[in-house]
């Protein structure tokens, strides 16, 4: 049962990260279609490494003790990014992402606080 456990939690945090670099592709390519390069270059870039978070995260994670809560910070610090381009732009689109944006970071922290528990136990 543990088994069947861990590898849902790994699908989850697979998903969540290509969910961050849909997101983010799909904003680059609309920043690219209203002629703003720079931005468009950032956020493309962006969803192409959570994207690739995402396709090489078993490995990562043994590599990087807490590539989850920090790849789950970043994302959440993008989303925050995306919230301040859509400030006073789109009809409740902001509040959306702002949501988003809160789940991340909140995942961050406690994907943290449990990282540094786990491996800080003294036996």
């Amino acid at each position: 049962m543990g088994l069947l456990r861990k590898e849902k939690k790994e699908k989850l945090a697979k998903l969540s990260h290509i969910l961050a670099a849909l997101i983010l592709v799909v904003h680059g390519y609309e920043k690219y279609e209203e002629a703003h390069l720079r931005a468009s270059i950032l956020f493309i870039t962006c969803g192409l490494i959570f994207l690739c978070v995402a396709l090489f995260h078993h490995q990562l994670q043994r590599k990087i003790r807490s590539v989850d809560a920090i790849f789950a910070f970043l994302e959440g610090l993008a989303a925050l990014i995306l919230v301040a381009e859509y400030w006073g732009n789109k009809h409740y689109l902001q509040f959306a992402y702002l949501i988003g944006a809160g789940i991340y970071i909140g995942r961050s922290v406690v994907l943290f606080v449990k990282g540094g528990k786990k491996h800080h136990r003294v036996s």
